[in-house]
């Protein structure tokens, strides 16, 4: 599966284990000052006098209010919902805006190094839009980018990190085995333990939607999508598991989507609306053709499927499609199911990636979007 934020699922099994990891992940982002509290207090006067004309807070301000937005972006974080700007200027900031940019950058910093998160923007809903259109026109004056003022906490570990951490190990599963207090208990043999995280075939289940929005032009009409996931034997009232090996929850599909749309992975649109019509009439000609009616619950209406803006952030376009590259890939046989060397098996597995890859980006119709940080800038 593509990358999600593997840090964060592995530390929120249930809610006892949160609120242990977050205490002790305070004491990291406060290590400063246990550490040092004589020194500090010896900088004191000569920081104050260090103050900035800019933001008007010394150093010592700028660190408590970081410190601040970092447990306020966990606990927001936590619950699955966006940390609005609003409410950072109001908890944290005080009256002082103008340091935001310096605090959200000693934040990172700070969750960066003791836990592997960042606190990153999300795209707004006009910029979403835009990948849809592929970017701008070539008659088209560039425009300032429009701010979300919404932030999510994600992962920054790095996928071969995360794959090396996901590799079956003898010696852990070993260890694992004599450790266990059951016998029967299931144990995984390496450093991150997937089948005890949480939402992990809810998890599944967006993936394989999220590909689906995609290789459809990065949108879907809603009876499009249900078909589809009908071929899969996922209909509306078929049960999902959204909740971890120590808090099972159960829900169906109508249900986990409503949840995906609320968490902001996934974006139900109403194209009979100013904004969906925009998008698709005039530059896509999705307006006519695809808008095929759903009649459901609601009535007849047109809806198709995007993606969120959560999505975007933690996962990518192009995240996706490396995901269905290489579940793909390794699908691949060679015709007429003949032996084939080590060496074959590559070179044609090469072959059917790049074909992929190919086939993938011209059934987005437009360029994929990837993950931004701020390290690659």
């Amino acid at each position: 599966m593509p990358r999600r934020k593997a840090g964060a699922t592995q530390a929120t099994q249930n809610a006892d284990d949160e609120e242990e990891n977050f205490g002790a992940a305070e004491m990291d982002l406060d290590d400063d000052e246990e550490e040092a509290p004589a020194r500090r207090k010896k900088g004191t006067a000569s920081r104050k006098s260090g103050t900035t004309a800019a933001t008007g807070l010394s150093s010592d301000d700028i660190d408590k209010k970081a410190r601040d937005l970092c447990r306020l972006a966990l606990f927001t974080e936590y619950r699955r919902t966006v940390l609005k700007r609003e409410d950072i200027n109001k908890k944290v900031m005080g009256g002082n805006t103008k340091a935001f940019p310096e605090v959200l950058a000693k934040a990172n910093k700070r969750l960066k190094a003791a836990l592997g998160y960042e606190i990153v923007e999300l795209m707004s809903r006009a910029d979403r839009e835009k990948t849809l259109l592929g970017g701008m026109e070539e008659d088209e004056e560039p425009k300032k980018k429009v701010s979300a003022k919404q932030y999510i906490v994600r992962s920054t570990l790095d996928p071969e990190l995360i794959l090396l951490a996901s590799t079956v190990d003898e010696h852990i599963q070993t260890q694992e085995e004599e450790d266990a207090a059951d016998p029967e208990a299931t144990v995984s043999g390496c450093i991150l333990a997937w089948q005890t995280h949480d939402q992990i075939p809810a998890y599944g289940i967006l993936c394989v939607i999220l590909s689906l929005i995609l290789v459809n032009g990065k949108t879907i009409p809603d009876p499009s999508l249900r078909s589809q996931l009908k071929k899969l034997r996922l209909t509306s009232t078929s049960i999902i598991e959204v909740g971890s090996v120590n808090a099972p929850k159960r829900s169906t599909l109508e249900q986990y989507l409503t949840l995906a749309i609320k968490q902001g992975y996934l974006d139900r649109v109403n194209i009979g609306n100013a904004a969906g019509a925009r998008t698709g009439a005039t530059k896509r000609g999705r307006g006519g053709n695809n808008a095929v009616r759903a009649d459901g619950e609601e009535g007849a209406v047109d809806i198709e499927w995007r993606w969120g803006e959560r999505a975007h952030a933690e996962i990518s376009e192009q995240g996706i499609s490396d995901f269905v590259v290489a579940f793909m890939t390794d699908q691949s046989r060679p015709a007429g199911n003949v032996a084939e060397s080590e060496r074959a098996k590559k070179e044609r597995r090469e072959k059917v990636r790049k074909q992929l890859n190919t086939d993938i980006l011209k059934a987005a119709q437009a360029p994929l979007t990837k993950i931004g940080r701020e390290d690659d800038a």
